[in-house]
């Protein structure tokens, strides 16, 4: 059934009676707008940001890709077989119009002769009846009868203005049947040919669309590791590479964290942890790079597709591994800049596995989520906790930020 959301008035499809919300940003929107609730600063600037920054580039997107295609010969073609097409489309359909007027006045005609005929047929039958016993008023009647019809039209003209008639009504009738397929025809080509300008345009869109994701800022200089000893000199005159996370709101509560950063995500479940955990992956994605998102507790199914419903970004990716082996192997064997796990305690993750994972993957930033216990601690060991730069709770939706090295 299509509803409209209750809170941002959007069109959606469910099958659930009860579901008033087009996604699960929504419903956390909607509770806070009950009860009061201020939205963090960093969701109210980067909603701002992403509405200013997504109209300015779907724009600039669709002029550069018109500016684009238009130079593509085979799209030139195609539109050059669209204009044609429409021409002789609009040519059949007015000539079938033509002739069907010219059908519609010959039947008046056929049916006019026809009423005569029917007469004529009349009143010679009346004059066999008459016979020789006809009395000077019976004929009468029927010399009156003729006479009119004589007006009309002259009874030795009829079966050569008949014959004439019907042989033009049946040129007519084939005429029509004749033109039906050519329309036809003519309308199969046309959303043929619209279809491939479609689709050249849509490719095109999408061409521009990823070029113009904006890709991860150029890393500064940085220095490998060593186990060495420098002077404090050297030490300052280095520089280190870290995301600017300028304007976003982030900023202002984690600072602008290294390339490789480590972050835990946690609270009680129902609060937002992965709520927030997506709005910043979003970010991620959309601003510096590829982030994979491993849902091993919902999976790919239809309760994260509500929660990523309106995202769009090309660098946000999914997976639903359910143990380490096999998200070792996929974090391994890809380009991902950013690693979401989703969560630590239901796929059975040991502090020695994530020191494997950071060992392999050294340029490469991880986000932690983690449950919490009852009395709102993360469930855990600390191990995981001093290992990470930026610690996050998440309380109702609301973030609040226990640790960070970069602020």
């Amino acid at each position: 059934m299509k509803r409209n959301c209750k809170n941002c008035k959007t069109g959606f499809e469910t099958e659930n009676k009860r579901k008033v919300y087009c996604s699960d940003a929504c419903k956390v929107d909607a509770y806070r707008k009950r009860n009061g609730i201020q939205a963090p600063a960093f969701i109210k600037d980067y909603k701002e940001k992403s509405a200013t920054n997504s109209a300015l580039t779907k724009r600039e997107v669709i002029e550069t890709a018109i500016a684009q295609v238009s130079n593509d010969q085979e799209y030139r073609k195609l539109k050059e077989d669209e204009t044609i097409l429409a021409d002789g489309l609009q040519l059949l359909i007015n000539k079938k119009s033509q002739l069907l007027n010219r059908y519609n006045e010959l039947s008046n005609y056929r049916s006019q002769l026809d009423t005569f005929q029917q007469a004529r047929e009349l009143t010679h039958n009346m004059f066999t009846m008459l016979g020789t016993s006809a009395n000077a008023q019976n004929i009468g009647i029927a010399s009156t009868i003729m006479g009119g019809l004589f007006a009309y039209k002259d009874e030795k003209n009829y079966d050569a203005i008949n014959k004439k008639r019907v042989y033009r009504l049946r040129g007519v009738e084939r005429q029509l049947k004749e033109i039906d397929p050519l329309i036809n025809g003519a309308t199969m080509q046309q959303r043929t040919v619209k279809a491939q300008i479609t689709a050249i345009e849509e490719s095109k869109r999408k061409e521009v669309e990823r070029r113009a994701v904006r890709q991860p800022q150029a890393p500064s200089k940085q220095i490998e590791a060593v186990n060495s000893v420098i002077p404090l000199s050297k030490l300052k005159g280095l520089t280190f590479h870290n995301y600017e996370f300028n304007g976003s709101g982030f900023e202002e509560a984690i600072g602008n964290p290294e390339k490789d950063f480590k972050m835990i995500i946690y609270g009680e479940s129902g609060n937002g942890k992965s709520t927030y955990a997506i709005e910043f992956a979003n970010y991620l994605a959309v601003n510096h790079g590829k982030v994979l998102y491993n849902s091993s507790e919902e999976g790919i199914g239809l309760t994260l597709k509500r929660k990523l419903q309106k995202y769009d970004s090309e660098n946000f990716n999914v997976s639903d591994c359910k143990d380490f082996k096999s998200l070792k192997k996929i974090v391994s064997k890809s380009e991902f800049q950013f690693i979401v796990i989703d969560s630590v305690n239901d796929m059975n993750i040991s502090p020695k596995d994530l020191k494997e994972l950071y060992s392999l993957n050294p340029d490469k930033a991880f986000i932690l989520i983690l449950q919490a216990t009852k009395g709102g601690q993360y469930k855990g060991s600390t191990e995981i906790a001093h290992d990470c730069d930026i610690i996050i709770k998440v309380e109702q939706y609301q973030p609040i930020v226990e640790k960070t090295r970069y602020r």
